[in-house]
């Protein structure tokens, strides 16, 4: 590139650069700190990266583009969108059907930070949504889960920025009420994050650790629909209430997963996926009433005590209650609160 800066928009690329293993959609590879704008192209069934930015400082804008079924020229370079150096802004994209990552942020030398990757669709990719690789630094990638750890690292890109991990996640009709924090439950990175909450679309190949070492394998991702945003309070930690889009449903088998960015935009992997609670979860207890603890003799009253609760976001009508007592008893009166909703 000659000039400064330059746009790059309104392309339909397809089957671009199938000829060679490292052949991009749309590349500012080795670019020397020119600012460059790729936005609205449409990039479909590349050899390597739909969107590369090899070894270039950037800032970039990658904004309402399309990548799609990238990294299909057998290669190593597998993914949809990738990110080096500094300052730049990924956002508004589509990245589908990759055959690695849909977004990886990787370095090779020096600093890669305060990228900013915010309402993107990622989904249906072999490798994660947002891939920071932390252990590559040859031919990066995407390394797979970067569990948390409850610090930030300012020698891995973006930071390094821990994801968010909710807590609490209910649903009462479009309203969305979510708790966690940032970081690890020891440690929170402290600061006011944003959080941003999608709507996952798991395809089984996005699991791994949510704390470094706890060795667990649960699904992260992919981010595939946009709900909404929040931010965190100083510590790290966040209650949000959130509308949820009339267009998306949480309901049933939903789950949700979040990134969160700093206030230097250094953003996150999806964090863990959560189930959405979206239903009455009611407990029934029984307990001898404590005003007559006994002990009995045969023709004494035994006066038993049943509690209903509700556990769940949502109410419960017209509540009916079932209870079998020991045949040596005999049935005297049973009392109804009046209420059969809980």
């Amino acid at each position: 590139l000659i000039e400064s800066t330059a746009t790059i928009t309104g392309n339909d690329i397809y089957q671009s650069s199938m000829q060679s293993v490292t052949g991009d959609g749309i590349s500012t590879e080795n670019t020397s700190g020119e600012v460059v704008s790729i936005t609205g192209n449409r990039i479909a069934d590349t050899a390597a990266y739909g969107i590369e930015s090899w070894n270039a400082p950037g800032p970039f804008t990658f904004e309402h583009n399309t990548v799609s079924d990238s990294g299909n020229g057998g290669g190593a370079e597998i993914g949809g969108i990738r990110i080096f150096g500094t300052g730049s802004t990924v956002r508004y994209n589509v990245s589908t059907g990759a055959v690695g990552a849909g977004i990886a942020v990787v370095q090779i030398a020096g600093a890669n930070s305060q990228n900013l990757i915010s309402n993107n669709s990622t989904y249906a990719n072999g490798g994660l949504s947002i891939d920071i690789d932390a252990t590559n630094f040859a031919q990066p990638n995407g390394d797979g889960v970067t569990p948390n750890n409850g610090a930030m690292n300012a020698g891995l890109p973006n930071n390094e920025m821990d994801y968010p991990v909710f807590t609490v996640a209910t649903l009462e009709g479009s309203d969305l009420h979510v708790e966690g924090y940032v970081g690890t439950a020891a440690t929170q990175i402290a600061g006011i994050h944003t959080i941003e909450v999608y709507k996952v679309a798991d395809d089984g190949n996005n699991n791994g650790e949510i704390e470094a070492g706890d060795t667990l394998s649960v699904g992260h991702g992919e981010g595939e629909t946009f709900v909404d945003s929040c931010s965190t309070a100083a510590d790290g930690t966040f209650v949000c209430d959130l509308t949820v889009p009339a267009s998306v449903s949480l309901t049933g088998t939903a789950e949700i997963t979040a990134l969160a960015y700093d206030s230097s935009n250094n953003t996150s992997e999806f964090g863990a996926n959560r189930d959405v609670d979206d239903d009455a979860n009611l407990v029934i207890t029984k307990v001898l009433d404590p005003s007559t603890p006994g002990p009995f003799a045969e023709g004494d009253n035994v006066t038993y005590l049943l509690t209903v609760t509700n556990a769940g976001p949502l109410d419960a009508t017209n509540v009916t209650a079932t209870d079998t007592y020991p045949s040596e008893l005999t049935l005297g009166t049973a009392t109804p609160s009046g209420s059969t909703t809980y």
